[in-house]
């Protein structure tokens, strides 16, 4: 049997689709070429709440299971307990996550890592799929249900310094995704005292989009963490890859500035190794790096490319804008949970309020990310770099163009992997420069 799929759901990082694309007979696929493909062994299955998800589930397992391998079927859960599940269970070879993170609820998807963490891409997937023809076999493989929650909230408790948490309060948003899992598990444990909304995965996001890198998604969350008087606020993602913070004054944390505070923290234990940015993070972060003993490591934008680049430079942790968080203790994977057990370990002993915290890092202008519609995306990034290129002092094509003019200021410039898009990302040493390039590049990349 040779299955034939829609190429463009397999995407950089993953698989993703509307509902009648990404179907059981794509996640059987998938899981029957992974043993076909790489003769795996085990693979950890998981999934989020969306409605075809337990069918997608089903096919992926039946995939392992009819081509000889075994399952490890963890069940309902998210990509921060999949990740932890699929890099330390004994005799795992892979995961499978069946989720579609923060896309609203007409979409689903599939994500593939190996057991020491590197992902595998969707190119990756489609090559394997399509070259996937149906064995027989024997034996069938095995399915065992484990739940591994508790294990990987314990390593995430004892791998920090913690100290009292009896005055903290905090809000966090679930977006009605699956953070749940794993994050009341540790609230109980932590025994600290939270407001929560939105806690019910629900695969329909009644509240709103589960993405905290859109800021409109954060209005309710603002004006919970003011309302109860909070000490701050987290927003995660549909599937827990992802976290935002915000301060006790309803404004949200830059994801450099919480990189900046996770990386001062974790390079007094480690101290001269590197920290993962991407080329669109700001200066702070960088400063903050280098003040604190550590080597800035700077990586393409993407998920997958901040691992390769921590893993590749002696790197201790990193993290994108969009808020992933990756950690060398969790094998260079989000581990959302973690991330709150530092900041609150890192808060208590700091006994500052929270926008006290991220205030050293507001030194500059910043544009945030802009995105504007172009006919060719390949032409306006060599036009805006010919016009530049004499002026600046540094220029990296490490991901699009980045160019830095001395200490002034510096402008990303990226494609976008989906769509006729550019992304800006510009910051200089004050506003009233910032927005004057800012707009004279708009001009350029409009004109």
């Amino acid at each position: 049997m040779n299955m034939a799929f829609k190429k463009k759901i397999f995407r950089s990082y993953d698989i993703r689709g509307f509902l009648n694309e990404v179907t059981e007979e794509v996640a059987f696929a998938v899981g029957a070429s992974l043993v076909q493909g790489f003769g795996a062994k085990k693979i950890v299955v998981g999934r989020d709440m969306r409605k075809t998800s337990p069918e997608l589930m089903r096919g992926a397992m039946k995939g392992v299971t009819e081509m000889g391998a075994d399952v490890v079927d963890i069940g309902l859960t998210n990509t921060s307990v999949w990740n932890f599940a699929t890099t330390n269970l004994e005799g795992a070879d892979f995961g499978i996550m069946i989720t579609a993170s923060h896309n609203p609820s007409e979409y689903n998807g599939i994500k593939v890592i190996k057991a020491d963490g590197s992902p595998i891409s969707g190119t990756e997937l489609y090559e394997l799929v399509s070259g996937f023809v149906q064995d027989t076999v024997v034996q069938v493989g095995q399915v065992e249900q484990v739940d591994v929650v508790s294990e990987y909230i314990n390593k995430c408790v004892q791998a920090t310094h913690m100290a009292d948490l009896s005055n903290i309060k905090i809000v966090i948003d679930y977006g009605n995704g699956m953070g749940s899992v794993s994050i009341q598990p540790l609230i109980q444990k932590l025994g600290i005292e939270v407001v929560e909304m939105y806690v019910e995965p629900d695969a329909d996001f009644p509240n709103h989009e589960a993405n905290p890198a859109v800021e409109e998604t954060l209005a309710q969350l603002k004006a919970r963490v003011i309302a109860e008087k909070a000490d701050f606020g987290l927003a995660l993602d549909g599937d827990l890859d992802r976290l935002k913070v915000v301060d006790e004054t309803g404004e949200s944390v830059l994801s450099d500035f919480f990189l900046a505070l996770l990386a001062e923290d974790v390079l007094k234990d480690n101290p001269g190794k590197g920290v993962v940015v991407t080329v669109n993070m700001g200066w702070a972060v960088r400063e903050t790096i280098e003040n604190a003993g550590g080597v800035v490591i700077e990586s393409a934008v993407g998920r997958s490319n901040i691992p390769t680049a921590g893993r590749l430079n002696d790197g201790v942790l990193g993290g994108e804008v969009s808020g992933h968080f990756m950690f060398k203790d969790f094998h260079f994977l989000e581990a959302v949970d973690y991330a709150i057990v530092r900041l609150l370990s890192l808060y208590t002993r700091k006994q500052q309020t929270m926008s006290q915290l991220v205030a050293p890092f507001k030194k500059y202008a910043g544009s945030g990310e802009v995105n504007r519609e172009v006919e060719n995306a390949s032409e306006t990034l060599q036009k805006v770099l010919d016009t530049y290129r004499d002026r600046a002092s540094q220029i990296s094509e490490l991901d699009g163009i980045k160019l830095v003019f001395a200490h002034d200021w510096w402008f990303s410039l990226r494609k976008s992997n989906t769509e006729p898009v550019v992304r800006l990302t510009l910051e200089a040493t004050s506003e009233a420069l910032m927005t004057q390039k800012r707009d004279e590049l708009l001009q350029l990349i409009e004109g």
